[in-house]
């Protein structure tokens, strides 16, 4: 496809000249190289125990993108899939979808897919203007977030106001050279800057995008892309009292519409109209310390995803409301002299409001979980990070995700690093509901729920290399998945036969 890309960007902070912009960027460099979500706790990124990549700003700002598949897709060992209604996913070294934890500032937002069949949702929570860096660590990270955690993380870190003023704006668009569909547009701005003095400030982002539907060439009454039109804004206060805390509440709401022409099967097919109708929200408070004995974190966050859907032809599938609650907090010290220990737990309250789900129109689950880990410094050159995770589910009980990785730096350009870590991926609330049913394949089967399905769990072997000469870097990493209790949709009776078949 032939396209013209029409961008253009709108800076309020003006630089005092070439060389001062050149010192900004080289510090900006410097400071990217901290990453946080391997262990959340700051390291530099030679020193993480995982396999991790950052996407800075900096590279986010060359070219159009309007969710976190677009951000992602030059990532090593990242793949963007699609997982039905035009709709697509990020998979982390070969994962299903759903096995991809994803994070706005270590929070977890709603895995819409637990709860909507083909949703694409979590990964347009974020606008662009308002990510300062995206952490992508491979490899099951359950012994730190739980749940989900089974292929690997995105953790999309905020930017936050600074001491002066600052803002920009983004205009962005693309548009297809056959003028039949499928063109883009992208308008973003972010401000942000203190209300008082080094005591509070502000950051506000606003962000409106879209895509028109593309038909498909051989029929042009069913499209090849769905057509959304997406807004979001979010709004950041941040208190610090003194020098060893920081406060923050934000407010974020989004609303995202897609439509698609599609038809139904069979030897006559019925075209119609499929629309969705998405609302997010999410509402956090948090608090950080650091003290001289340590540091600490606390958060309290709640998110809330509403989907409503309609069609022309036939009957539309229910409306969903998923509601996730969470507090969580850590704690890190150095009791002894090379070792940094991180402990910490979190409770969920995860409800889910579907007259499909149970007969009642609402399933929840209430779960805790108790984490510990240890960052210890052998040696100049050797360092280990071991750790657990306790997860309790009142469905299925307990479940331990431990990992355990080594780095070793045999001169100051060439790292080796390994570990086995083990994840795992809780059933959702419909899979273990056995009030449970919903009809799929376009009337061919109906699907039902297990209440005796256990969580998936995957154990990750990897050993890797890191070898660094100036401007250069060559990492390499060889790794193992294996994947146990993998929950699948399979036939179990009157198999073939239409409107039947279950």
């Amino acid at each position: 496809m032939k396209h013209v890309l029409l961008t253009g960007a709108a800076l309020l902070s003006v630089s005092a000249g070439a060389a001062q912009a050149q010192t900004n960027a080289a510090a900006a460099s410097r400071v990217a190289e901290v990453v946080v979500t391997a262990t959340s706790t700051e390291r530099d990124l030679v020193d993480a125990p995982a396999s991790v990549s950052v996407v800075r700003r900096e590279e986010l700002m060359t070219r159009p993108v309007l969710d976190l598949s677009d951000a992602l897709r030059d990532v090593p060992g990242v793949t963007v899939t699609g997982i039905g209604l035009t709709r697509r996913g990020i998979s982390v070294r070969g994962m299903p979808e759903e096995h991809t934890l994803v994070l706005i500032d270590g929070r977890r937002v709603n895995s819409a897919a637990d709860a909507v069949a083909h949703a694409d949702f979590d990964i347009g929570w974020t606008p662009v203007e308002a990510i300062e860096r995206i952490e992508v660590v491979r490899g099951p990270l359950s012994s730190l977030y739980g749940s989900d955690a089974l292929g690997g993380v995105v953790n999309v870190i905020t930017r936050k106001a600074t001491d002066v003023w600052r803002g920009s704006a983004l205009v962005s668009g693309t548009t297809l050279d056959e003028g039949h569909g499928g063109d883009t547009y992208q308008f973003g701005a972010y401000l942000g800057g203190p209300l008082i003095k080094d005591r509070l400030g502000l950051s506000l982002i606003a962000e409106a995008r879209g895509q028109d539907d593309l038909p498909t060439e051989a029929d042009p009454q069913i499209s090849a892309i769905e057509g959304r039109d997406s807004r979001t804004a979010s709004a950041r206060l941040s208190w610090t009292p003194d020098a060893a805390q920081r406060i923050d509440a934000t407010y974020l709401v989004g609303r995202d519409e897609r439509r698609r022409d599609t038809a139904t099967s069979g030897a006559r097919p019925t075209y119609y109209v499929y629309e969705d109708d998405i609302r997010r929200e999410q509402m956090s408070l948090s608090h950080f310390g650091d003290w001289a004995w340590g540091e600490s974190e606390v958060k309290a966050y709640r998110s809330e995803l509403e989907r409503e859907n309609s069609v022309t032809v036939g009957t539309p599938t229910r409306p969903t409301r998923l509601v996730d609650t969470i507090i969580d907090g850590r704690l890190s010290l150095e009791p002894l002299a090379g070792h940094r220990v991180t402990f910490g737990g979190e409770h969920r309250w995860e409800r889910l409001d579907d007259t499909s789900a149970s007969l009642s129109g609402t399933i929840e689950a209430k779960r805790y979980a108790l984490f510990l880990q240890d960052e210890a410094e052998l040696t100049d050159r050797w360092s280990v990070v071991a750790g657990a995770r306790f997860d309790h589910h009142p469905e299925y009980g307990w479940q331990t995700s431990p990992r355990a990785y080594a780095i070793f730096h045999a001169t100051d350009r060439l790292t080796f690093k390994g570990g086995v870590g083990r994840g795992f991926k809780s059933p959702t609330l419909k899979q273990l509901s056995p009030e449970y049913s919903a009809v799929g394949g376009g009337g061919m089967f109906t699907i039902y729920g297990t209440p005796d399905l256990e969580p998936e769990i995957a154990t990750t072997y990897e050993a890797g290399l890191e070898l660094r000469t100036g401007a250069a870097a060559l990492r390499a990493t060889v790794f193992q998945n294996d994947v146990e209790d993998l929950i699948e949709t399979y036939c179990v009776s009157s198999c073939g036969v239409r409107g039947r078949e279950v």
